[in-house]
């Protein structure tokens, strides 16, 4: 008799009709039916790859044998949702958790959640394959199979570890695109727009302690044939799939990815498929990244490179172990990139341990300099699950402190969903405690707000220009009394702030830009431009003439001609909102952008 199996891997949708095909387990149930004793000996389900009611989602299973469901931050309550839901509908079921989300420190697990049975830790391909063989015995016994967790009695059984698949394991692990697995799922959903998850290369040399890059952080690259990608990209443009997303931890690390580049190219001007690719770019390999950036952005499908960076101070590059990753003569690297018309956005990290107001401060004044003025992305500091930063110890020894509060789920439509994510965000550390986290974080939300979004750019260019660092510039800004245009979104984000630190939600929703949910300096971004703008730049102005000299007003006025305002959408201010804050964030709001503000 044949057995069911039904696997989950669900996200959310994005702008409406946009949802990735569920790769992690299209490979497990790749694998599995290339075994003919499995493939024989069970019945695949369409896997369930949307956010729909877990509840709904288990009923409508028909006897599952075995529920595979793959985990991350972003999906892990409602994944122990579907979890508990199918042991309580179908109580005979082996279910089966695995994913980054699953924890390596799984003592005491069981007991939380005695509903799941198994944990897998790592790559499963192999390790869902032989759990299957196993459950096929008359008395099946999982102790044999390394790399789980199995739960006896409420107890946790950790087996032996699993070694990482050797480059000939994964070329023998079938593409789920190729084997035809999402074929059926594309052809009975024609109202959603799929996108797909690419690998080039597993594994990662770098051990940043922030990471946990599918838990494989530091180690050995192992890279697929380019036949296999070659076919898999050929896959995307037979099924008209607009958007690549490119999962490598730093593709463009090997020239190959060039050539893939390239392939990817021609075949968008053969069929009009894909459209884009998205990646997590090289850390090290910048000439190369350059050409590839430079080949897409001409072929109109490269969105721009991320510069990542996390901090730009020594001691905390040292501490998170990321002090190998370089960006020697940044001012010349972004001044190429922008000379070449491709956009480039920098990630810093806000919190990391050893960090400090000062050092943070520091940070943005070079980027400033540099001239890195649009695309930058700051991020607060998350603990995820399996990274050396979430270990107790390294907690300890750089006094790291957080809060479990709901995840910042940036413009997702707020109220779809009963089931809220969580992430534990620091809030402290023993070198920014609470009262300096406050002020880095008002800090950086002011610099997002008013310079990276464009409202007083040209502004404080000029000043620096005058001897008046940006770092002075804004903290003026940060002092305006709460009389002011910006003194009030001071005052709403210091509650807003209260709020989170409260264990409640970062973001807000305001109905008049839509109903998404808006970080705190797009929110305040939007207050402003919407408003009496008049009055906020000539309250601006009055700010820097007593705090710092006399500007001309021939600079103020300049600003406000150059902003994007809703006038120049017909007064449509949701559609400013998105185009603007959201969609057009990287590239700032400011006309004639492509005129060069200035390098300080």
């Amino acid at each position: 008799m044949t057995r069911n199996v039904y696997l989950a891997q669900v996200n959310n949708k994005f702008g409406e009709n946009k949802v990735f095909l569920p790769y992690s387990v299209g490979l497990l149930q790749a694998h599995a039916k290339a075994q003919p004793e499995l493939k024989e000996a069970y019945r695949f389900g369409t896997p369930i790859f949307l956010r729909e009611d877990p509840n709904s989602i288990a009923k409508s299973l028909d006897s599952p044998d075995v529920v595979g469901i793959s985990s991350y931050t972003w999906n892990w309550e409602w994944s122990k949702v579907l979890a508990k839901e199918t042991r309580r509908q179908h109580p005979n079921s082996l279910i089966v958790m695995g994913g980054p989300q699953v924890p390596d420190r799984s003592d005491g697990f069981f007991q939380e959640h005695p509903y799941v049975d198994l944990l897998v830790h790592g790559e499963g391909e192999v390790i869902f394959s032989d759990i299957l063989r196993e459950r096929l015995k008359e008395n099946p016994s999982y102790e044999g199979i390394a790399g789980l967790t199995i739960n006896q009695g409420g107890n946790s059984v950790k087996t032996p570890g699993r070694p990482r698949l050797s480059i000939e394991e994964l070329e023998r692990s079938p593409s789920p695109y190729l084997t035809g697995e999402f074929d059926n799922l594309v052809k009975n959903n024609p109202d959603l727009e799929f996108h797909v998850t690419s690998e080039t290369h597993r594994g990662c040399p770098f051990s940043c302690k922030f990471c946990q890059w599918g838990s494989a952080t530091q180690t050995k690259v192992r890279k697929f044939s380019e036949e296999r990608i070659k076919a898999e990209y050929d896959w995307t443009a037979e099924n008209k799939i607009p958007m690549i997303y490119n999962a490598d931890a730093n593709f463009g690390m090997f020239k190959e990815d060039e050539e893939l580049t390239d392939y990817l190219i021609e075949l968008k001007k053969r069929v009009g498929y894909p459209q884009q690719l998205r990646a997590n770019w090289a850390k090290n390999s910048h000439e190369r990244m350059f050409n590839m950036a430079k080949k897409l952005t001409d072929a109109g499908m490269g969105i721009g490179v991320t510069l990542s960076l996390q901090s730009l101070d020594e001691q905390v590059l040292e501490n998170i172990k990321r002090k190998n990753i370089k960006f020697d003569n940044r001012s010349e690297l972004l001044a190429k990139y922008e000379g070449a018309g491709i956009p480039t956005y920098t990630e810093l990290i806000l919190a990391l341990p050893g960090e400090t107001y000062g050092t943070f401060a520091k940070g943005l004044e070079t980027l400033f300099s540099s001239g890195q003025h649009n695309g930058i992305n700051i991020y607060l500091c998350t603990l995820l699950e399996n990274a050396g930063m979430n270990d107790p110890e390294y907690m300890k020894e750089f006094g790291l402190r957080s809060i479990r509060s709901p995840i910042l789920q940036n413009h997702a439509t707020p109220g779809e969903d009963p089931i809220t994510e969580y992430a534990d965000t620091v809030i402290a550390t023993s070198s920014m405690p609470s009262e300096d986290f406050r002020r880095t974080f008002l800090f950086s939300w002011a610099t997002q707000a008013s310079h990276i979004l464009g409202l007083t750019q040209d502004i404080a260019v000029y000043l620096k220009n005058q001897g008046i660092s940006y770092q002075s510039f804004y903290e003026g800004l940060l002092s305006s009394g709460p009389e002011t245009v910006f003194g009030q979104q001071v005052v709403r984000t210091n509650r807003s702030l209260d709020r989170a630190l409260s264990g409640g939600d970062w973001g807000e929703v305001d109905q008049k830009y839509g109903n998404l949910v808006w970080p705190l300096e797009e929110k305040s971004f939007l207050d402003i431009a919407t408003g009496d703008l008049n009055l906020f730049y000539k309250q601006v102005e009055e700010m820097i003439n007593r705090r710092f000299i006399s500007i001309p007003n021939d600079v103020i006025q300049r600003q406000k001609r150059r902003l994007i305002t809703p006038d120049d959408f017909g007064g449509n201010v949701p559609e400013y909102a998105k185009k603007i804050a959201w969609f057009g964030r990287k590239f700032g709001s400011l006309k004639n952008l492509e005129e060069k503000v200035g390098q300080i």
